[in-house]
C-alpha cells in the first residue's frame, strides 16, 4: 500500500510568477520521494520480519512433526511389548521437549514393566543360585 501525500498543483494564475509554480512542482516530487523512502524501509523491514517468522513457523512444524513421529514410533514399540525401545524414544523426545505430553503414561509403563523384569531376573537368579546349591548339598550327602 502506498502512503503518499496528496497535494493539488494548479496552475499559476496569470498574475503569479513561473517560478512559483515550478517551485510547488518541486515540493510535490520531493514529497513523493521522501513517501517512497519512507514505505521502501518500512516495507522491508517488514518483508524481513515476515520472511523470518515464516521460517521460525516452518522451523517449528517440522521440529512438532519429529517430536509426534517419534511419539508414534514410541505407541508401537509399546504395543508391540518393545518396552526399552519405548524408554530409549521418550529420551530422544525430552532431549528435545522435556514437556512433550505422554497422555496414555506409556514412559512410566514402560519404566515399570522393565523395573519389574529385573527384579524377576533377579529372584530368578537368586532362585537358581540357591537350587544349584541345594543341589550339591545333596550330591555330597549321598
Amino acid at each position: 500500500m502506498i502512503f503518499s501525500p496528496v497535494r493539488v498543483v494548479r496552475a499559476p494564475p496569470p498574475s503569479s510568477s513561473f517560478t512559483a509554480y515550478l517551485s510547488q512542482i518541486l515540493q510535490l516530487d520531493s514529497s513523493i520521494d521522501i513517501t517512497a523512502d519512507i514505505e521502501l524501509d518500512v516495507m522491508g523491514d517488514t518483508k524481513e520480519a515476515i520472511l523470518e517468522h515464516q521460517e521460525q513457523v516452518s522451523r517449528e512444524k517440522e521440529r512438532q512433526e519429529r517430536l509426534d513421529e517419534l511419539y508414534a514410533r514410541a505407541r508401537r514399540s509399546g504395543q508391540n511389548q518393545e518396552w526399552q525401545a519405548v524408554v530409549d524414544g521418550f529420551e530422544q523426545i525430552q532431549a528435545e521437549e522435556p514437556s512433550y505430553p505422554d497422555p496414555g503414561n506409556l514412559q512410566a509403563s514402560a519404566c515399570e514393566v522393565l523395573r519389574l523384569r529385573r527384579e524377576d531376573a533377579q529372584a530368578g537368579a537368586v532362585k537358581d543360585k540357591a537350587q544349584h546349591k541345594h543341589g550339591r548339598e545333596e550330591a555330597l550327602e549321598a
